[in-house]
């Protein structure tokens, strides 16, 4: 079922229903707080670019899709600066 909707939330975000996209909307806010929490460790130094290597392309996987675009351009403004600005000059070429 999870599958299900984040398939379908990436896909065609208006092909789900209003609890659906709530739905869609939280796992994706928990996925990029995991993200965002790598990409923190990231940008302190604590992770080497060996470890990090992959994260990026996972950061910009997930706002590339139809739902992660509309999930980004209203949700961005709750993450830090630093990963707005980071996601922007790497994902958003």
């Amino acid at each position: 079922m999870l599958a299900q909707l984040v398939k379908g939330g990436h896909d065609d975000i208006e092909s789900l229903t209003e609890l659906e996209r709530d739905q869609f909307a939280a796992w994706l806010r928990a996925d990029m707080n995991h993200l965002e929490a790598i990409w923190v460790y990231y940008d302190l130094g604590l992770l080497s670019d060996d470890t990090f290597d992959g994260f990026d392309e996972s950061i910009c996987s997930r706002i590339a899709t139809n739902g992660g675009r509309h999930y980004w351009e209203s949700e961005a403004k709750y993450f830090t600066s630093g990963f707005r600005a980071y996601v922007k000059d790497w994902c958003c070429q």
